[in-house]
């Protein structure tokens, strides 16, 4: 009977501790448990609110209620960021790419629009010259004049190919801007290629598509190699995608800029029409100078070899047999106190 009494009273005694537990316990929180999942460019963030403790006004028992802020919004402006970083910015960007990216790829959507309303010019004026919409005109002799134009392209993209493929590397960004100016060229004889006599025709739309063409070999050659500088620390292949989504946009705005730029031109006079031909000409080079100017390789072009090279001769010309450098001088780096730049933004 002894042991009975003193089990009760541990039974008493563990149900009043529980009880005053459960009642009076002040509500509890947990502080908020943010979670970040990171592959690559995506990133998805995870937010927990507090949960509390709250007891029910009617006296029937102790209810827990879990409080959540509604972020339906902000997570779906984080959803089209995300996606929009994942499409057209590499992976690790800002902090894995070198700096001046997009600047570059401002500029370069820049080109492209450009030269697309330019291009939907000059195909107006060669469908006029090939005799769209003239009465006696023939679709056989539209399709020789496209014929021969195609085959010179072909012939001189072979041509440069041949000549001018092992020289790319040593000059890059002058090949590059020797690109973009002849495609401009080629373009230009395309838009004026109807205000000739008609005798002059295919020649010129001709020796246009060759300038395109070997703007086209220069742009690959040098692309390469202006990628290769971008995936310094990123992909190479990641960095082709993305470029490939920004070209894929700007083409895209482009024709539709193009469709409203093609029905204003046509009520235009020549000389306006060539002072916005000009205009957008210059902008194109412009944006081009720019995008050249955000690279900065870490090997020598001809003209900085030209100049290590005539300042390691003078100095080995003016300099005492005694202090006669060498070529381990140089790579050293004490040949002159004076510093030349190897490659820098700005050039």
């Amino acid at each position: 009977h002894a042991m009975v009494q003193v089990w009760w009273a541990l039974f008493v005694l563990l149900a009043n501790d529980v009880s005053c537990l459960a009642v009076h316990n002040p509500p509890q929180k947990i502080r908020k448990v943010v979670s970040t999942k990171k592959n690559g460019g995506l990133s998805k963030t995870f937010v927990f609110e507090s949960i509390g403790l709250a007891t029910d006004v009617n006296g029937s028992g102790n209810v827990m209620s879990i409080s959540r802020r509604d972020h339906s919004l902000s997570r779906g402006l984080r959803k089209v960021q995300a996606a929009l970083r994942s499409t057209f910015l590499p992976s690790g960007y800002p902090a894995k790419t070198p700096p001046g990216y997009l600047k570059y790829s401002v500029w370069s959507w820049i080109q492209d629009i450009s030269t697309q309303l330019r291009s939907v010019l000059a195909t107006q004026r060669v469908l006029e010259g090939v005799g769209v919409g003239r009465e006696g005109a023939s679709a056989l002799s539209a399709l020789m004049n496209f014929l021969v134009r195609d085959g010179c392209g072909m012939v001189a993209t072979l041509i440069f190919t041949s000549t001018s493929a092992s020289r790319f590397r040593s000059d890059i960004k002058r090949w590059r801007i020797f690109a973009d100016i002849m495609v401009d060229v080629g373009i230009t004889l395309e838009v004026a290629a109807t205000q000739v006599p008609r005798v002059f025709f295919l020649p010129m739309i001709s020796v246009g598509t060759m300038c395109k063409a070997i703007c086209g070999v220069a742009a690959g050659a040098t692309g390469g190699a202006i990628n290769l500088h971008w995936a310094r620390g990123s992909d190479i292949s990641d960095i082709n995608a993305k470029f490939g989504a920004q070209h894929t946009v700007t083409g895209a705005l482009g024709l539709i800029f193009a469709a409203f730029f093609a029905r204003s031109v046509s009520t235009l006079n020549q000389i306006k029409l060539w002072i916005l031909y000009s205009i957008l000409t210059l902008l194109h080079i412009v944006a081009n100078m720019q995008c050249m100017k955000l690279i900065a390789f870490d090997s020598f072009n001809n003209a900085r070899m030209n100049l290590i090279l005539d300042e390691w001769v003078t100095q080995l010309e003016e300099a005492e047999p005694l202090d006669t450098p060498t070529m381990s001088d140089m790579n050293n780096g004490t040949l002159s106190s004076k510093s030349i730049s190897l490659s820098k933004p700005g050039d």
